[in-house]
């Protein structure tokens, strides 16, 4: 699977796609480190090929 992250004014833009996995996947599942000693933990949970943007009022990783 690929994705591109584009730095955008309001945060990060994720432009990905299946990459010709999708028979065999269902989500793509966004994970972040905020360095604050927890590692990696979800963000987000997407399931339609496009581009994602996070939600307002979070900051960006």
């Amino acid at each position: 699977m690929n994705f591109t992250p584009t730095r955008v004014a309001t945060g990060v833009n994720l432009d990905w796609g299946w990459g010709g996995y999708s028979a065999f996947l269902d989500m793509i599942e966004i994970q972040v480190d905020r360095n604050d000693s927890k590692g990696f933990v979800p963000l987000a949970f997407d399931t339609n090929p496009a581009t994602w943007t996070p939600p307002r009022g979070r900051p960006p990783p």
